[in-house]
C-alpha cells in the first residue's frame, strides 16, 4: 500500500493537472486485475492489494515483501528527486 501511495504522490507532484494522476491510478488499478495472472508482474504495487485478500491459493506474504522492497526503494528515489528540485 505504501508503494501505491508514494507513486501517486510523486505523480501528483509532477503534473499540474489533477486529473492526470487520478487517471493513471485508476488505469493501473484496473490493469492490476490482468497483472495478477502474471508471475513476473506479481510484485507490481497495484497488484499487491489483490494478493492481500485471504484466499486459499494465494501466498499472502507477497504484499509484505513487496512493501519491504518498494517502500525504501521509492523513498530513496523520491528523496533524490526532491533534493534536485527547487520547491518553494
Amino acid at each position: 500500500m505504501l508503494g501505491i501511495v508514494s507513486i501517486q504522490h510523486w505523480l501528483s507532484s509532477r503534473f499540474k493537472n489533477v486529473i492526470v494522476p487520478i487517471a493513471i491510478g485508476i488505469t493501473l488499478s484496473v490493469c492490476a486485475l490482468f497483472f495478477v495472472q502474471s508471475e513476473m508482474l506479481s510484485f507490481f504495487p497495484h497488484v499487491t492489494i489483490l494478493y492481500a485478500t485471504p484466499l486459499e491459493d494465494i501466498a499472502n506474504n507477497r504484499p509484505v515483501w513487496s512493501g519491504l522492497i518498494a517502500g525504501p526503494l521509492l523513498l530513496v528515489l523520491g528523496m533524490h528527486e526532491f533534493k534536485n528540485r527547487d520547491i518553494v
